[in-house]
């Protein structure tokens, strides 16, 4: 048999070291991979939920430290991906008493504010609900924040209209997210019909739905965090 030529037996040495040297490459960069971030950046699901707001959102019981019930939204807005850590909330609150009372939840990554239907009651001025959002975001200091526009209020129609308007430009201007959990429930202006109990605040089963569509409006916040 014929000796192999000293430039064929080169050849396989290179050929060797290479694929040698590969899988050296290959295998100190799967050490060194680095995880997909989670739809905070910093954590998994599920993500902690703080809400702020008023009778709206304490339901019942009348403020949430009493405890949650079924007329508590945020019992309806928890699922596999929401988890409830607490926040502020007392039936008649104006966002200044908010601002007031709120304080920092740790670790939390999303803050609901729903906040203003007290405040177009008692005629509180625009630039003092947006001083007083302000002041709740930062306290609440969450990784995100989300505002919700208020119901209709039958007796002062045009007046949560406006609020709502104002409500979604200031969230625009300050980088927070708006939703409106109220659009199965409206009717124009007005409530629909059946569905409010004194023209300000949902029958029963509204605050079911109410949460619910807060659910649905954060899963798809979440998903365009994540992108």
């Amino acid at each position: 048999m014929p000796r192999p030529s000293r430039r064929t037996g080169s050849t396989v040495m290179a050929t060797a070291v290479a694929l040698v040297l590969a899988s050296a490459i290959a295998l100190g960069l799967s050490g060194c991979t680095t995880p997909a971030p989670s739809p905070t950046g910093t954590h998994t699901s599920p993500l902690r939920l703080a809400i702020v707001g008023d009778s709206l959102s304490a339901g019942k019981t009348r403020s949430i430290a009493n405890g949650l019930d079924a007329s508590t939204w945020a019992l309806w807005a928890t699922d596999d991906n929401l988890v409830y850590a607490g926040g502020w909330a007392v039936a008649g609150a104006t966002t200044t008493a908010m601002a007031e009372g709120v304080t920092r939840i740790d670790d939390t990554d999303i803050v609901v504010i729903l906040a203003g239907t007290n405040n177009v009651s008692h005629g509180v001025p625009w630039d003092q609900a947006a001083g007083d959002l302000s002041r709740i975001v930062e306290t609440t200091d969450a990784r995100h924040t989300v505002v919700s526009a208020i119901p209709p209020f039958d007796q002062h129609a045009t007046e949560a209209r406006t609020y709502n308007l104002q409500l979604s430009e200031l969230a625009a201007s300050r980088g927070w997210d708006f939703i409106d959990p109220w659009v199965e429930q409206r009717d124009g202006d007005f409530w629909e019909a059946g569905r409010s109990i004194d023209g300000a605040h949902p029958v029963d089963d509204g605050y079911r739905l109410l949460g619910l569509a807060i659910r649905e409006d954060l899963n798809t916040l979440m998903e365009s965090w994540v992108g």
